[in-house]
């Protein structure tokens, strides 16, 4: 065989057969072109030094994906054939080459009797595995709660048991994660570092008074008392009367198990201490005692810290155990999952030594393709069929291009099988591909400057070399233009925020690939270029720059095709074939681009005349059914009568075609009566999309169908997988078409593009509640306590005066207290998402053959430093820009064949409109405490500004659930006046009073007013005896409250915050304005908004109130989001009931937003508005 074109990294791996190889290949190494000639190779007659291999059943290939066991498949067929192995190409198709999962299945069917299972085992689809796991959890749930188990219910009490968003933390996410990590290690649960909860709380109790009374002894000893003394003083005399009151009361409990501890209060009282700034006191002839006692604090805060999250963790494990073992009972023996697959497998290798001694016999080499992203069970499998000193073993992989962490894989795995090579495997050959044949040496050498930085990858970066096609030719459309250039938008507190700089950002990228369309001479075409972004909650953003410069763009990857419009119209005619009566779905089909029903033809169908002559409300399927029978009395126009007929002609083929062919044949019907499609085909990119989408998704539809599950079941399993299963969009065949892409970096992988645009990328890895991480065999958890989360801040704060090893990993090992295993462990993980979001930069970089243009927009600071700010921060360190408003265009050298360009765009000031006119609008604001004399809400001209509030939205929202006849009153009304005191007087008083105490802060906490003041607002109000009662009790709950506590934490409140935001269009702007009850915003920016809320009910589940303030929230969150708040949490707060874990505290209901949910939250508020209007 002809080794001759290879190069000598690629002839060295195809070559060696009989020693352990780990190959690291570089983006663009032409990796699969050499495992294919190394399995040719293997079955030729020229293998020297080799165990003779007679056939491809001898060989093992691991892929990363089925596409690519495919294509790896077609390769090597195609290798064989063309050498003349007929025979052995014609094997091909049943060799064992297929992913991970498809060799455990394979493995388990061939020893099934052996082991004990059902040779016709299916693996259950994610669909399926979701449910019996949801059913598993709520029945370990409910038992937790019908039981008697005091440390599961306290913990269950604490925490919400459902997710209420994506960033909200909660027992079922909790259980979920650590379950994930557990499983993918042989020993599974058993690898779990359950820690013990030790510590006295009492004794640190004590502790703490014994530092307090020394602190105030320091103060009151000073020769010369500032300010700042008179208040830390105050705070500890404060928190010595609280601690020495909870030691009076339970100074006997010893034990943070004892079923007696109340762990919310003492939290409370415990880090009630002052933390005092880093800053206080460290001059030289200060005393020593307060740097000490910061230190003191921050080690017992951690023991307490250490304990409680301790006792929440065994409280967890034990709850993913019992969901774990229940979640198998259901599914029971022949329904097995993808773990499943891994782990049965892992099991019959280790416990039949006959069956692993047969497989280790049987081949010859195995080959690991994508060996970055496997975990640690994976690859004990693979060691267990290996030939002893894994001299058959080939693992190939980039760590550099290890991006799929979130999914469970570890690239320390990687880095953890070559030291073992290393160490176990002296003959164990290492061999790099660094010839890269995609991209320019431009490209390469800017990703060089980037990451061959110490703190980036350092020793380990593979350096790429240019060997591609694309160096040997020059390229006129870059005679006098950079090939790489970099645009960023420093967004500063007090401009526009970070949603206006995506959109600039979005923009320039837009002009950038105009200005490479539009050359004169040799115009690049919009099919060769691509948008990468980080995620794609933001992607409307640039598809909307990308059309506003002429650009045509599809969205060709992400997790969207689920929720975009036509799969949710195809799962919509799907319900309705199971159910003509399915109100939503006929309303979805009709007013969707099949028919465009308007609104008369609407309102016609779901009102109904009565005999007497009466209108009333009935249902659309109803008046849809009846419309045979009122054709030609409706008063509608005949164009509308025949767009109801169209409709009606066109779905009774598809119902029967459903009834006759199935779901996938009636959706099919309906789109061809109906001429969508042949619509779609004269349209443009986006046209393209949809008719990809619902081609996918008839295929999905297919699949389902042929499990025979009757219409009704089809209907419910199609709408559950596209929830549970996170899909690209479909795609159709584009070879001809002149548009834009835009995907997300992970879709990109794999692929090519001459000009390539990043955006929205992670700068750091985002913190999580729960901390699951598998080390060297075990899982080690951490995870932030609900309990702690009011006094989270003061805790961090604490964190900065504990010493920690600069290697988080051996941190780990070598802690002595688990105190120090969860620093360490919160370390590590920092330091593992900041180099996977490097890694996500580095796959899009090597994207590119041609051009390369970043675009980042970001939160910037007052002096343009970027430390902290995890990739920028590298950009910086290797470009060296200068950071000044006044520097807004550079060119920095990186090592190419010419400077790239590099612009700086400095937002620092709200973005200014103007309407008809060119009547100006002043920008929305949130005032600064204390507040400005003068009000600061714009005027308005009501004939051409709308404003609205969010009570307008609740009418709407809120109103009634239920169907009522026009004009027929109920025979149960009644005047409830005579039934019910007012609330509306009750709230007003508990509002003036919560007011009056925020405009009194003081900085010590917020204070409970006087009697007098209270008795005063009952009498201004007229409160009846019994509502001044609840008012007090009211009152009393609030004011000793957490959340009373966070807010002042979080920085110094205010009271009553008006607002007014401009929404919409420029041309056609609405105005969203309110009050918010409280507000306080932290150092960086971030709001912590509080509402109260009196009356409500006891009975209403916590899901009920959740949705019940979500609207509300989203509207004061956008309001502050558009202020610039980088993140906004918002706790409604009522007053009058108390909550279920402790009815000392008053019931809430918290919410968690962030700069990137901007135009979510617009949307969400515009689409209220617009119901409110028409309503």
């Amino acid at each position: 065989m002809n080794l001759d074109t290879c190069t000598p990294g690629q002839r060295q791996i195809i070559a060696t057969l009989n020693k352990p190889l780990m190959v690291s290949a570089g983006a663009g190494s032409g990796k699969t072109f050499t495992l294919t000639q190394r399995i040719a190779y293997a079955l030729s007659e020229n293998t020297p030094d080799a165990q003779p291999i007679q056939s491809v059943s001898q060989i093992m290939a691991i892929t990363f994906t089925k596409k690519a066991a495919a294509e790896l498949k077609s390769r090597i067929k195609r290798q064989l054939a063309g050498m003349g192995l007929v025979e052995e190409a014609l094997k091909v198709d049943d060799a064992w080459i297929s992913t991970i999962h498809g060799m455990c299945s394979r493995v388990l069917r061939e020893h099934a009797l052996e082991l004990g299972i059902d040779p016709s085992f299916s693996v259950i689809s994610e669909t399926e595995s979701k449910r019996f796991y949801d059913e598993a959890f709520d029945a370990v749930m409910q038992g937790i709660q019908d039981g008697s188990d005091a440390a599961l219910k306290a913990f269950a009490s604490t925490l919400d048991v459902h997710s209420q968003g994506p960033s909200s933390p909660s027992i079922e996410s909790w259980v979920r994660g650590i379950t994930a990590r557990a499983l993918a290690l042989p020993d599974g649960f058993d690898a779990v570092i359950v820690p013990d909860v030790e510590g006295d709380p009492s004794a640190l109790m004590r502790e703490m008074v014994e530092l307090g009374e020394t602190f105030v002894s320091c103060i009151e000893g000073l020769p010369k008392q500032g300010k700042t003394d008179a208040k830390n003083h105050e705070a500890m005399l404060s928190a010595l009367e609280f601690a020495n009151s909870y030691l009076l009361e339970h100074g006997g409990c010893t034990s943070f198990d004892d079923p007696s501890f109340n762990a919310a209060r003492y939290a409370k009282v415990f880090f009630s201490f002052p933390k005092t700034s880093p800053k206080y006191h460290v001059k030289e002839n200060d005393p020593t005692f307060f740097a000490e006692y910061r230190e003191a604090y921050a080690h017992a805060a951690g023991q307490v810290e250490a304990a409680l999250s301790a006792r929440d963790i065994q409280a967890l494990v034990r709850i993913a155990r019992a969901v774990d073992d229940e979640y198998q009972r259901l599914k029971g023996a022949a329904g097995i999952d993808n773990v499943d697959l891994l782990r049965m497998t892992y099991r019959a290798l280790t416990e039949h030594p006959e069956i692993t001694e047969a497989y280790r016999n049987q081949f010859k080499i195995i080959m690991i393709d994508e060996f970055q992203d496997t975990d640690e069970l994976q690859v004990a499998l693979v060691r267990a069929i290996a030939q002893p000193g894994l001299s058959n073993v080939c693992t190939v992989g980039d760590a550099q291009q290890s991006i799929y962490r979130f999914r469970g894989a570890d690239v320390n795995v990687f880095f953890g099988y070559r030291e073992a090579l290393e160490r176990e495997c002296p003959d164990a050959q290492f061999v790099s591909l660094p010839d890269n044949f995609r991209s320019h040496a431009d490209v390469l050498s800017f990703v060089d400057k980037v990451f061959s930085q110490p703190q980036v990858f350092g020793e380990r970066f593979l350096s790429l070399m240019p060997k591609g096609a694309v160096n040997n030719h020059p390229d006129p459309l870059f005679d006098g233009r950079p090939r790489i250039s970099m645009a960023l938008f420093d967004c500063k507190a007090g401009g526009p925020g970070i949603a206006a700089g995506r959109v600039a950002c979005a923009q320039r990228i837009a002009r950038h690939f105009a200005d490479l369309r539009d050359d004169a001479e040799h115009p690049a075409s919009p099919s060769d270029m691509v948008v990468l972004l980080g995620s794609m909650s933001n992607v409307e953003v640039y598809a909307k720059a990308l059309r506003d410069e002429g650009f045509e763009c599809l969205v060709a990857g992400g997790s969207t095709f689920s929720d975009s419009m036509e799969v949710q119209l195809v799962a919509s005619m799907v319900r309705l074939f199971s159910s003509r009566t399915d109100n939503e779905a006929l309303y979805a089909v009709l007013t969707s681009p099949l028919f465009a029903l308007g609104d008369d033809a609407l309102l016609h169908l779901a009102t109904g005349t009565s005999r007497q002559g009466r209108r009333y409300r009935r249902t659309l399927a109803e008046g849809y059914a009846a419309w045979k029978d009122e054709k030609g009395l409706t008063g509608l126009a005949p164009e509308q009568e025949d767009q109801i007929d169209f409709a009606h002609l066109c779905l009774d083929g598809a119902f029967a075609a459903a009834r006759r062919s199935g779901a996938a044949a009636g959706v099919r019907a309906l789109l061809r009566a109906s001429g969508w499609l042949i619509r779609l085909e004269g349209e443009d990119a986006a046209g393209q999309a949809i008719v990809g989408n619902i081609g996918k998704a008839l295929r999905m539809l297919e699949d389902i169908e042929r499990l025979g599950l009757g219409l009704a079941r089809t209907a419910d399993r199609f709408e559950n997988d596209l929830a549970t299963l996170k899909l690209t969009p479909g795609a159709l065949s584009a070879s001809n078409s002149n548009f834009v892409r835009i995907m997300t970096v992970h879709a990109s992988k794999g692929l090519e593009f001459p000009h390539v645009a990043l955006a929205d990328l992670r700068l750091l890895g985002k913190a999580e509640s729960l901390i699951a991480e598998n080390i060297a065999g075990k899982t080690y958890v951490a995870l932030d306590s609900a309990v702690l989360r009011p006094v989270r801040k003061t805790i961090n704060g604490l964190h900065a005066f504990i010493e920690r090893p600069d290697d988080a990993e051996c941190g780990i090992m070598e802690a002595s207290t688990y105190q120090d295993l969860m620093l360490s462990l919160a370390d590590y993980v920092a330091e593992q998402e900041l180099s996977e979001a490097r890694r996500l930069l580095y796959v899009a970089l090597t994207r590119a053959s041609k051009s390369l243009f970043i675009g980042l927009a970001h939160q910037g600071n007052k002096d343009f430093s970027y430390e902290g700010k995890g990739i920028l921060d590298d950009l910086h360190e290797a470009l060296q820009w200068e950071g000044s408003a006044s520097a807004p265009k550079q060119k920095l050298d990186y090592g190419g064949s010419a400077p790239m360009d590099f612009e700086l765009t400095v937002l620092d000031a709200p973005i200014e409109e103007t309407v008809e006119g060119d009547v100006e609008r002043a920008p929305f604001a949130i005032p600064a405490s204390p507040l400005p004399p003068a009000p600061y809400c714009m005027p308005y001209s009501p004939s051409r500004e709308e404003v609205f509030s969010y009570s307008a939205l609740a009418e709407v929202a809120h109103g009634p659930s239920e169907p009522e006849l026009v004009n027929e009153p109920s025979l149960f009304d009644v005047d409830q006046a005579f039934l019910e005191e007012n609330a509306t007087v009750l709230g007003t008083a508990f509002h003036r009073l919560a007011q009056r105490a925020i405009n009194q802060f003081d900085g010590a906490g917020l204070k409970c007013p006087p009697d007098s003041a209270v008795a005063a607002q009952a009498r201004m109000q007229g409160l009846t005896p019994s509502q001044e009662t609840r008012l007090r009790a009211a009152l009393e709950r609030w004011f000793a409250s957490d959340v009373a506590g966070a807010l002042v934490a979080n920085g110094t409140p205010q009271a009553e915050v008006p607002f007014m935001v401009c929404l919409g269009a420029a041309g056609n702007p609405v105005y969203l304005e309110g009050e918010i009850d409280a507000v306080s915003f932290a150092e960086d920016g971030s709001a912590y908004l509080v509402d109260y809320k009196t009356g409500g009910s006891a009975e209403e589940s916590a899901a009920h109130v959740f949705g019940k303030h979500l609207l509300q929230a989203q509207c004061y969150a956008l309001a502050l989001i558009a202020k610039g708040a980088p993140k906004v949490t918002a706790t409604f707060v009522r007053v009058e009931q108390g909550s279920v874990a402790d009815p000392q505290q008053p019931q809430t209901v918290e919410y968690s937003f962030t700069g990137q949910d901007r135009e979510l939250l617009e949307q969400v508020v515009l689409s209220a508005y617009a119901q409110s209007v028409s309503a």
